[in-house]
């Protein structure tokens, strides 16, 4: 229509449609641009799709990695990518796992083994979403996670007890836990094709050994994690326990309360 009036102000004959229609540049002109304008909208149309599957597909692995890592972690990745390198950092760690669990799961068929495990898993998780989590893992029975501080991991490990005890009183099992924090290296590590965000060192070793020495329904935390927390905390008295992979006897404190919670 604009091209019309340009035309008819140009040229008088043009000024009616029979007399625009009687110029075949005028014709083609009438003919092609609906047909860009429809491809156009066509290509439009095909990369709004696109967009919205790229979209989906980068929201699911958001969710993919903030199921491993923490959706702290992912956001300072994006910000910093950087954050991706393996570097010696100071951390805290959790493990827990189910006291029972093998021998019990003898006597049941799988699917009510993995009714009870996600039953247990999700307690679990509505109580470490609470906290800054940087990984968070899930090892058959056993529940991995690292934080940033001890007094984090301290008060998550004894909340992890209360929701776990509830959510395994009906099938008669308990969990134990271990609660250690030092120095440990962090970032990505494995393989070209295969390589995970992961944590490395003696205190994460430490903190399984302790988990697994843990008593149904003990947290026991090493003995420098315990002191500083004891005037927050009440603990029951030090004890010495061999470890595997350990030479020397090493010493933990049970958590029995949080006096400010």
């Amino acid at each position: 229509v604009m091209y019309w009036l340009f035309e008819a102000k140009s040229k008088p004959e043009y000024a009616t449609l029979d007399g625009f229609l009687n110029d075949s540049s005028h014709v083609f002109v009438i003919l092609v641009v609906p047909m860009l304008g429809a491809l156009l909208g066509f290509m439009s149309v095909v990369a709004m799709r696109r967009m919205s599957m790229l979209s989906d597909t980068a929201g699911h692995l958001r969710n993919l990695s903030e199921w491993s890592m923490g959706s702290a972690l992912v956001s300072r990745i994006v910000a910093d990518p950087s954050e991706l390198d393996l570097q010696r950092r100071e951390r805290a760690v959790v493990f827990m796992d189910i006291r029972g669990f093998t021998k019990w799961s003898e006597l049941q068929s799988p699917d009510a083994v993995v009714a009870m495990l996600n039953s247990y898993f999700v307690a679990s998780e509505r109580v470490w979403t609470q906290f800054q989590i940087v990984i968070a893992r899930l090892i058959a029975d056993e529940i991995f996670l690292v934080l940033e501080s001890d007094e984090d991991a301290v008060r998550l490990s004894l909340r992890l007890r209360e929701a776990a005890t509830q959510s395994l009183r009906p099938y008669g099992l308990a969990v134990g836990i271990g609660v250690n924090s030092g120095p440990l290296m962090e970032g990505m590590v494995g393989s070209r094709d295969i390589r995970v965000y992961d944590v490395i060192g003696d205190t994460v070793n430490t903190g399984a050994r302790f988990c697994s020495t843990a008593a149904p329904g003990e947290i026991l935390v090493a003995d420098h994690v315990a002191e500083r927390m004891e005037a927050r905390c009440s603990f029951a008295p030090a004890m010495s326990i061999e470890v595997k992979g350990k030479s020397d006897p090493l010493i933990v404190r049970p958590l029995l309360t949080i006096n400010d919670d």
